[in-house]
């Protein structure tokens, strides 16, 4: 298994496994992505069934939490394989959401909401660095 973890940048992330295609015919091909489609960056592979998007968090080590994501061609089989390879390594793993975006969302939206309606009330929001 490859995962990829390149910038942000759909023609990059396509350009990076249009070569591994090539490459390694016959490995399994994840993008480490947080927010491309995964379908679009495995569209142009031979066999995209081997494709999967595999999103951990910043830092791993801290963060327990990983995102799945089945492109619309990836097989029951590599999905399952991709599964059992993460819990190899996070045996402790706290949240495992499947598909980007839009679970993180309902996380992440009504938080970002109230901050709106409070920045919207003349109530800032400061970062503090003190040690």
């Amino acid at each position: 298994m490859i995962i990829e973890a390149a910038a942000e940048d759909l023609k990059v992330k396509q350009e990076l496994f249009s070569r591994l295609d090539r490459i390694c015919p016959d490995a399994v091909l994840a993008t480490n992505t947080s927010s491309l489609s995964v379908a679009l960056i495995m569209q142009g592979l031979c066999e995209p069934q081997r494709g999967l998007g595999i999103h951990f968090f910043n830092p791993p080590v801290a963060m327990k939490l990983v995102e799945m994501v089945r492109a619309p061609k990836t097989k029951p089989e590599t999905f399952s394989a991709v599964w059992e390879f993460v819990l190899l390594g996070l045996h402790d793993l706290e949240m495992f959401l499947f598909g980007f975006g839009l679970r993180r969302h309902l996380f992440l939206f009504p938080v970002l909401h109230i901050r709106f309606d409070l920045g919207d009330l003349g109530i800032c929001f400061h970062a503090s660095h003190a040690a």
